[in-house]
């Protein structure tokens, strides 16, 4: 059975990693964003999605700290692991 100090350490590593594979994901959306300019309905729906991006980040970089850190971003952090899992190219 896991620990609850086990728990928040994966936690803690998950959640981090998830705010800062995140964060690389809206920097390329939003690197995209100006070649679909004269798509002002599409832009809409970009810009509704990456405010629920960036609430959804502060909502876990709240449960960071009360798992007593920071998310790895603010330090300067990447996580510079390999997308092989997943493709981002079309």
């Amino acid at each position: 059975m896991t620990t609850p100090e086990q728990a928040k350490a994966r936690l803690r590593a998950y959640v981090s990693h998830f705010i800062d594979h995140a964060q690389d994901h809206v920097a390329e959306i939003d690197a995209q964003r100006p070649a679909l300019a004269d798509d002002a309905a599409l832009q809409q729906s970009l810009e509704r999605a990456m405010q629920d991006v960036q609430l959804a980040r502060r909502s876990l970089t709240a449960v960071l700290e009360q798992l007593g850190t920071r998310p790895a971003a603010d330090a300067g952090h990447h996580h510079g692991h390999s997308h092989a899992h997943h493709s981002h190219d079309s």
